[in-house]
């Protein structure tokens, strides 16, 4: 009859199993404790431009979704002209404040501009701040007008950090009366690269 003997011993493949183990968890710990770091310096940012702008009534900031909502009817229907650059104006100040801040992390703050239309169709081709001949040309021409306002009230600065973007009639506030001027909109949101 033959005893079952323990093997006192630790096999290499139990050793390299624990150590690659103990890798796996230092990575993972690693990758959650950036994303927190990311997530709380991304809320100290939208906090700095919430308390700069919190005061203007034109202006509404979302916290959760990272966006600077222009609360007027910045165009008219059918144009791209702006027509409250005062509103711009305080936002172009409020984003300069955020671009001294100077702990970025290694990170590169980039602010998008994106523009929107009502489905109010285009009759041909209109010129008004931009030539356009559809809703979506129309959004892109609105995003791009508030991005150079910024720029100039910026004096030139953080050119090749705010983009812009149209998306035309695709994302309606109010749905139900798809031609209401709070359609007609730009909004301005950040992302840390």
């Amino acid at each position: 009859m033959r005893k079952n003997r323990i093997n006192a011993f630790i096999s290499i493949s139990d050793i390299l199993s624990a150590f690659l183990l103990v890798i796996f968890l230092m990575l993972l710990f690693y990758i959650i404790q950036s994303r927190i770091k990311q997530e709380t310096f991304g809320k100290k940012i939208i906090n700095k431009i919430y308390s700069l702008v919190s005061g203007l009534e034109n202006v509404k900031v979302d916290t959760i979704s990272k966006k600077i909502f222009i609360k007027t009817t910045t165009f008219e229907k059918g144009s791209a002209c702006v027509r409250d650059t005062n509103t711009i104006k305080n936002i172009a100040y409020a984003i300069d404040s955020v671009f001294k801040i100077t702990e970025f992390r290694g990170r590169e703050l980039i602010f998008f501009v994106e523009g929107y239309a009502d489905a109010a169709p285009i009759k041909g081709r209109i010129c008004s701040c931009g030539c356009f001949s559809n809703n979506d040309e129309l959004s892109f021409y609105r995003a791009y007008n508030v991005r150079n306002l910024i720029i100039k009230f910026l004096g030139g600065k953080y050119e090749n950090k705010i983009f812009f973007s149209g998306y035309g009639d695709k994302m309606l506030l109010d749905t139900i009366n798809k031609y209401s001027e709070i359609n007609r909109r730009v909004e301005i949101r950040f992302i840390l690269q």
